[in-house]
């Protein structure tokens, strides 16, 4: 089956966009022929990666998919203007050009970059084929997080979505609490399918955590890891709290903190104005060397404090929060609503904290530290956990059947 993958996002930027990378190579094993019609590498700074810069056009294989990259304005992961001109001029480019490809049975629109629908939607109706939206993130929901909610332009968005909805074969969700919003929105559930984030062993099983260690000169210290972005509402600062009261209280414990965003160069400078020792900033990282790091670490920060938590994002397994759980170390969840915190509980894999209370994590981190017995548990509770429902090749395997059978469906019409 030849499918088209839009996304205004894709490998070789990281963290959300590798996320696609590994389903489409699932999707490539499972028989299907994929393209990627993408533009060229920015995010999360606005500014185009080298070897990209300079084109308006560029063909690529990217671990045997084929990559069509076209130009788009760029800006960064931050404001509103330059995102929402950036995300126009997505739209336009990606639907000229996509008319200009061969015809895939389904083309596949990866939101949740605004306009990536549309843009989903045109190349279908033009090539005469059936158009699925991926959700990774709901829209306006995930507005909620910053406090943006109610109003006329979030109910027309709602419209809009409603609409594109509609238009499409298949609607995939992330979750079943984003399914059942939906659902209430008047979406026919037998058209939603779950798409959820899922681990990738041959990633996470490589690299050597000693190499890591030894690189970094930690080789003595207990290690904790965060590995994600530096956005507001996984709000760093509040683990840099944690770290400070920490680097008095136990001078053997370490951050790893890795990624990028708005906030990155924030927490830098945070760094060096309070002269905070125990805390390395490692910058985002290609998906073939987060593995290593990952393994290197003795416990899991997760992040998600926003203003309010959107019931979509209900009982929410992000990306990082499956690595975590396949690598297999215990996990401490800071935030302010029912997303990780009520699944490790279940599972005994961790705990969750409230935010901004850099004292009580400081001695919650501590506690683990001193109980090596609960450390092994924990983190044997989710890999277990991840072994057996968060094994990528396995949950693409699902979508693909369902997938077929809204197909078939669709064609008996």
């Amino acid at each position: 089956m030849k499918l088209l993958y839009v996304a205004h996002r894709f490998s070789p930027e990281p963290m959300g966009a590798d996320r696609s990378l590994r389903q489409l190579i699932a999707l490539r094993k499972l028989g299907y022929e994929v393209t990627v019609l993408t533009t060229f590498p920015s995010y999360p700074r606005g500014r185009v990666y080298p070897g990209y810069r300079g084109r308006l056009l560029f063909r690529e294989t990217l671990e045997g998919l084929g990559v069509v990259r076209v130009w788009s304005l760029t800006a960064p992961n931050s404001g509103f203007v330059l995102r929402a001109v950036s995300f126009i001029s997505f739209l336009v480019s990606v639907s000229l050009v996509g008319l200009f490809l061969g015809r895939p049975a389904v083309v596949m629109a990866a939101i949740p970059s605004p306009g990536t629908e549309l843009a989903g939607l045109l190349i279908a109706r033009g090539k005469g084929s059936a158009l699925v939206l991926e959700m990774i993130d709901l829209l306006p929901d995930n507005l909620e997080f910053l406090d943006r909610k109610g109003g006329l332009i979030l109910r027309l968005i709602e419209r809009y979505y409603r609409f594109m909805y509609r238009k499409a074969v298949a609607v995939a969700v992330v979750s079943v609490s984003a399914r059942d919003v939906l659902v209430e929105r008047g979406v026919a559930k037998q058209k939603i399918l779950l798409l959820p984030n899922a681990a990738d062993p041959e990633v996470l099983d490589s690299g050597n955590c000693a190499d890591i260690r030894s690189a970094h000169g930690l080789e003595s210290k207990f290690l904790v890891v965060y590995a994600g972005s530096f956005s507001r509402y996984y709000q760093v600062p509040n683990l840099v709290d944690a770290a400070e009261i920490l680097m008095r209280m136990r001078p053997d414990i370490h951050f790893l903190l890795i990624g990028d965003g708005p906030e990155h160069d924030a927490v830098g400078k945070l760094l060096i104005q309070r002269s905070i020792r125990n805390v390395t900033l490692i910058g985002a990282l290609p998906r073939s060397r987060i593995g290593g790091y990952l393994q290197a670490a003795d416990l899991f920060l997760y992040s998600l404090v926003a203003h309010s938590i959107p019931r979509a994002y209900h009982n929410h397994i992000s990306s990082k929060a499956c690595d975590y759980l396949f690598v297999g170390r215990p996990i401490i969840a800071v935030e302010n609503g029912p997303v990780l915190g009520p699944l490790l509980t279940e599972i005994g894999a961790g705990v969750s904290v409230a935010p901004k209370k850099p004292f009580q994590l400081a001695k919650t981190i501590a506690a683990f530290q001193d109980a090596p017995d609960l450390r092994e548990c924990s983190g044997s509770a989710g890999r277990s956990y991840a072994r057996r429902w968060l094994i990528r090749q396995v949950t693409m395997s699902e979508f693909d059947r369902d997938l077929r059978v809204i197909l078939n469906q669709e064609k008996a019409l």
